[in-house]
């Protein structure tokens, strides 16, 4: 890519900030839809299972079976019907998916040398799409930026670090918080860690219109990786870790939790309790935060464990046991946390008790939600 394209890129990420417009809808067809929160997630033991699954409160549950493993799973801003699927590290596909017929209306390839690394995030206003990937030659982490619509590539900027993984808009629509996992690993060899020496891991903030680090921080434990976040409206970021042992020249026991205060600078690490936390067995795999209760959730699937701290106080506010517990997300009313788990399970706890509401169970035989769940919106016909 010349200088000459890129400036010309950073200019178009800049400059389009046109107001999407809502399309007339009839009145008639509007009052026969109501709005209904579905739960989705990628899904899938085997192979030939491997696709992604969306569920109703009732358990009225649809899949589709697209042939590669999912990571993550996330609703098109400007197509609410679809989802976009990305595959899990260290594949090469984004699926769009319909969630009305269950079809594949898009498949998305990399460029050649690079894999996805199992994220994505569109921007706020839905005309961008940004993944994390990795160069496979190079080892450097990848933001590549594609047009939110049709997917076209428009342009790509250095990660700041090695192995980016999940990322998020900060609130103000326009930084990028990005979860580099600091693991070099390459397709040939699978998901072992090339670096075990060298291996530094980073929450960056970077600008997402020109690819600039804006600040990064680190938690002390170097063979710690930050994987996984979320952002809270006011700007926290929680994080969650995965101690990489192998590489570790010691047992001590690692904090597997960090909070990142808005406006911060310095991450604080969520150490206690201890008991919990040697329970969680050296792995967190997904994070979530509720607005409302400003508490902050993190799941273990190794440790069947969901750990909850608050966000003001870094005091530990409760947990809860399920058996692989690693998806997590929270009620688009704020009200709930929803957990699943591989093996079909569903349980919500209210969002400021952590009691769990029993009434609201569900399992879905033969289905294996996989690492990272979300509640969506979308619009159901009267019946």
């Amino acid at each position: 890519m010349t200088a000459h394209s890129v400036h010309r890129r950073q200019l178009l990420l800049a400059g389009l900030s046109l107001p999407l417009l809502a399309a007339p809808m009839c009145g008639a067809w509007l009052a026969q839809q109501r709005p209904q929160q579905w739960l989705i997630s990628a899904q899938g033991r085997q192979p030939e299972t491997f696709g992604a699954v969306w569920s109703n409160q009732r358990g009225h549950a649809q899949q589709s079976q697209v042939g590669i493993r999912g990571h993550d799973v996330v609703q098109h801003p400007l197509r609410p019907d679809s989802v976009l699927m990305v595959a899990r590290r260290p594949g090469r596909q984004l699926v769009e998916i319909d969630l009305t017929s269950g079809e594949v209306l898009q498949r998305v390839h990399c460029q050649a040398g690079l894999h996805l690394n199992g994220h994505a995030c569109f921007s706020p206003d839905g005309r961008y799409l940004f993944t994390t990937e990795s160069d496979m030659a190079a080892g450097h982490g990848r933001l590549i930026v594609r047009d939110g619509s049709d997917y076209r590539l428009l342009a790509q900027f250095n990660s700041h670090g090695i192995g980016p993984h999940e990322l998020q808009f900060m609130p103000d629509g326009r930084t990028l918080a990005v979860a580099n996992g600091g693991l070099l690993t390459h397709p040939d060899s699978g998901r072992t860690l090339l670096n075990p020496d060298t291996m530094r891991s980073s929450l960056s903030l970077i600008n997402s219109h020109n690819g600039e680090l804006l600040n990064d921080f680190r938690v002390a434990e170097p063979k710690a990786s930050i994987r996984h976040l979320d952002v809270s409206q006011q700007g926290d970021i929680s994080v969650a870790l995965q101690m990489q042992r192998s590489a570790s020249h010691h047992q001590r026991l690692a904090p597997l939790a960090a909070l990142l205060p808005a406006g911060g600078q310095q991450l604080k690490v969520l150490g206690e309790p201890e008991t919990l936390l040697w329970h969680c067995n050296d792995y967190m795999g997904s994070t979530r935060i509720n607005n409302l209760s400003r508490i902050a959730g993190f799941t273990s699937p190794r440790g069947d464990i969901a750990l909850f701290w608050h966000l003001d106080s870094g005091q530990l506010a409760g947990f809860h046991r399920l058996h692989d517990v690693c998806g997590l997300t929270v009620s688009l009313d704020q009200r709930q946390f929803i957990l699943s788990s591989s093996s079909g399970h569903v349980r919500q706890l209210d969002a400021f008790t952590l009691q769990e509401l029993p009434d609201s169970r569900m399992h879905l035989p033969g289905i294996s939600w996989d690492n990272h769940l979300h509640a969506i919106q979308r619009q159901q016909a009267s019946v």
